[in-house]
């Protein structure tokens, strides 16, 4: 099935959110992935300007509209349509030069 997402947003498809179970078999969720999921856009609707597709992404966990009702074959909650807006960052694997985790100090700042 080809999706094409229009104007702002994107078709992202979210990591497997992790869970384990204890002994006594209750399962016990990872709880970052309850506030941020990550994943990876598939397609980008025109009007998209910060992303590129087979980019990897973190968004707020309820952020977009669930397609699972498009295809009973896709996971539960696991493939969305979001806007642009709703994407918190691009996630990248190694540090680039001149992107830090904390913010620098700067003089007179």
């Amino acid at each position: 099935m080809l999706i094409e997402p229009r104007g702002d947003s994107l078709y992202v498809v979210f990591d497997t959110v992790k869970e384990k179970t204890t002994k006594g078999g209750i399962i016990v969720p990872d709880l970052h992935s309850e506030l941020v999921r990550t994943g990876t856009v598939k397609a980008i609707g025109k009007g998209v300007t910060m992303y590129k597709v087979g980019e990897r992404v973190a968004a707020v966990y309820l952020a977009g509209t669930d397609l699972t009702f498009i295809d009973s074959s896709f996971e539960e909650d696991a493939h969305r349509i979001i806007a642009e807006s709703n994407l918190l960052c691009v996630l990248h694997d190694e540090e680039k030069p001149g992107i830090k985790g904390k913010s620098e100090k700067r003089d007179g700042v």
